[in-house]
């Protein structure tokens, strides 16, 4: 089991939590996505990347009811999971809560639209077996526990935003 104090908050705006332990990268979106969120994660890859970081396992879960992202966000989302994915170094799972058609409609569309190295879920426990499939995968009870500290929203960060 990992240490609360082993997982790190960096970043914390009012509508996106990013978690980091590890290997494992875990952002949980439940308010509007943000160019500037969107940066700090890229910042936070690419430091980690000089730093000898081989293989990132990352998590992205948007909550039921959180908006849609704006077309230039959306332009800027493509942008950075281009670059992550073309490092070779990151294995994706992507949560899109909710139920009913709505939320049905839009995991058909996002799994179109993404790369297939992203596998796309409903739920969290489905994304955390599907990257414990992978070889050389975390924990599942690391995914989870990285995942909760993402969502915690009563847990500080060390600071609101920060680059690593």
């Amino acid at each position: 089991m990992v240490a609360t104090s082993d997982i790190d908050i960096i970043l914390d705006d009012g509508a996106n939590r990013v978690a980091i332990a590890h290997d494992v990268f875990v952002q949980v979106r439940y308010g509007e996505q943000t160019e500037t969120a969107l940066d700090l994660m890229m910042a936070t890859f690419r430091a980690r990347k000089q730093q000898g970081q081989k293989v990132y396992f990352a998590l992205f879960v948007v909550e039921d009811g959180a908006p849609t992202a704006t077309p230039a966000v959306r332009k800027r989302q493509t942008q950075v999971i281009g670059e992550v994915l073309a490092s070779g170094r990151v294995h994706v799972a992507a949560v899109l809560e909710g139920e009913g058609i709505m939320a049905d409609l839009k995991r058909i569309a996002l799994r179109a639209l993404a790369d297939s190295r992203v596998s796309i879920h409903q739920n969290v426990p489905d994304a955390i077996r599907a990257l414990g499939k992978i070889p050389g995968a975390p924990p599942a009870s690391l995914l989870g526990a990285v995942v909760e500290a993402a969502r915690d929203r009563t847990r500080g960060s060390r600071s609101r935003m920060r680059t690593p």
